[in-house]
């Protein structure tokens, strides 16, 4: 209030307030200035500045609850679809893993024969017959294989953070989820 008894400009708009000469009771605030309307005091009357501070309090009390509604439909929507897509991802591990041993398995009978090849993993890496073809991918086991000759043999892993978790390479029908 300035010292001519009027809030500054942009003041509170027209109402009943406390009166600033007497507390006890209330004055007219045109929106200007006070007036020389009175009448006797309200405790549910509100000081024009605090008209704002109400506001501001209302719409914290309305604003938060709805800011943590929609926090939480976006965390239900956004973590099923995280979720998946690291399993696929999982899955994709294992899928390049049995690719790369059927391919050496495949490559072992060209230049071999006989029985099956030995097809072992030590110090993270994959072996086919005791030479190293690649690294193991993180998650992903060796399952095994299964063989009998160069056209009817089968490898496979599984990871079990994935969707579909295991998959084989045969040389009946190349890469395919399963295990043999």
């Amino acid at each position: 209030m300035t010292a001519g008894g009027t809030y500054g400009s942009g003041g509170a708009p027209a109402g009943w307030y406390p009166d600033p000469q007497n507390p006890a009771s209330q004055r007219y605030w045109d929106g200007a200035r006070w007036t020389e309307h009175t009448a006797p005091g309200s405790a549910a009357a509100a000081a024009p500045a605090g008209g704002k501070r109400t506001g501001l309090i209302i719409g914290l009390l309305v604003g938060i609850p709805v800011l943590l509604v929609v926090i939480g439909i976006l965390a239900a929507i956004a973590i099923p679809v995280f979720v998946s897509q690291r399993e696929k991802a999982q899955d994709t591990a294992a899928k390049a893993d049995v690719a790369l041993l059927g391919k050496e398995v495949a490559t072992w009978y060209v230049d071999n024969e006989g029985g099956p090849p030995a097809v072992t993993v030590s110090g993270g890496e994959y072996s086919v017959d005791h030479v190293a073809v690649g690294p193991v991918s993180p998650n992903v086991q060796l399952g095994g294989i299964t063989a009998t000759g160069a056209t009817d043999w089968c490898v496979w892993v599984t990871n079990p953070s994935g969707a579909q978790r295991d998959f084989e390479y045969s040389a009946q029908w190349g890469l395919s989820q399963g295990s043999c």
